[in-house]
């Protein structure tokens, strides 16, 4: 348990720090017309949660080859965004940078159906930009790391994988340390550095926990639904309308809601209780193994949302 407890502490010390610190001055965020928020906010917070990450990794008395897969991904993801922050590179730079981590995270973690392996480079991509899309509301990202990762956890526990266990919640003990001071109202943001490196998170323990049969492929899915169905909905429609993708926008369906006047809390709350409620489909899922069920359940959440994108869109015309 020292190693969880120290991921929380180092991650919670560096936040503090570095939302005061020099950093801070090279790393924020200016409010603009796409903005949920109002005051220039330091945007490095995404160091803090890789950090507390790292160093409660390396605590453990059992130290996987997996982890070497995963840390080469998160060191390729985090040149480019850090390189990004300073200094805007193209949309065609990142995207190459994101292929590369996605591709060694495949080479190294890939599960045994290889028939599948374009389809987890893709899967691995959209994760990995999903989290820097779905990074734009107070304790959002960190929240849903939080809740994604807690089941994850479980799932590996429940299987008898108790390391797999022990890293997903060390993941999630740093980004505890983080959201104490990213809840609403945020005094620091992760950044792109903590956005894609959360996404290339998700995809490697998706890809270990599939290969090492912990958990099938959709209970990664269905865990982080609440992410994977705003960003692909909101990017398919974007594509139809002809807009450009990859420049930033507030058609995300939380950042319609906050704007609708339902206020960062409010809008988060209710996030997070769709997240636990995603995973703990998931989780019971797992536990019955019933294929009429699991069957039952997707269908739910696919009314769900689409009950979600009618609602918006009514809130939307009732607008003033």
């Amino acid at each position: 348990m020292i190693s969880i407890i120290v991921a929380f502490v180092i991650s919670m010390l560096l936040c503090y720090w570095l939302k005061s610190s020099g950093l801070a001055t090279c790393f924020r965020d200016e409010p603009n017309g796409r903005s949920l928020h109002q005051a220039v906010v330091p945007t490095i917070g995404g160091l803090a949660i890789v950090s507390g990450i790292a160093v409660g990794w390396s605590l453990c008395e059992v130290f996987y080859v997996e982890l070497i897969w995963v840390i080469s991904a998160i060191a390729v993801v985090m040149l480019i965004s850090v390189l990004d922050d300073l200094r805007e590179v193209s949309p065609l730079l990142r995207i190459f940078f994101h292929i590369v981590a996605a591709i060694i995270l495949v080479l190294g973690l890939m599960p045994q159906e290889s028939f599948l392996i374009f389809f987890f480079i893709f899967s691995s991509v959209w994760m990995i930009n999903l989290y820097n899309f779905m990074d734009g509301m107070d304790g959002f990202a960190g929240g849903m790391a939080f809740v994604g990762f807690l089941f994850v956890a479980l799932a590996g526990w429940l299987s008898g994988h108790e390391y797999y266990a022990l890293y997903a919640l060390i993941i999630v003990a740093s980004v505890t340390g983080f959201l104490l001071f990213n809840l609403p109202p945020a005094k620091i943001f992760m950044g792109d550095v903590g956005s894609t490196s959360l996404g290339v998170l998700v995809a490697a323990f998706s890809l270990w926990g599939i290969h090492d049969q912990i958990f099938p492929i959709w209970f990664p899915i269905l865990t982080f639904s609440p992410f994977i169905m705003d960003a692909t909905v909101t990017l398919l429609r974007r594509t139809v309308n002809r807009e450009r993708i990859w420049e930033a926008h507030c058609t995300h369906y939380y950042q319609r809601l906050v704007k609708l006047g339902w206020g960062h809390k409010k809008t988060v709350l209710i996030e997070y209780a769709v997240m636990f409620a995603a995973g703990i489909s998931s989780l019971v899922l797992l536990m019955l193994d019933s294929d009429m069920l699991m069957i039952v359940v997707f269908s739910l959440w696919g009314i769900f949302y689409f009950w979600v994108d009618v609602v918006v869109r009514k809130l939307e015309c009732k607008a003033p």
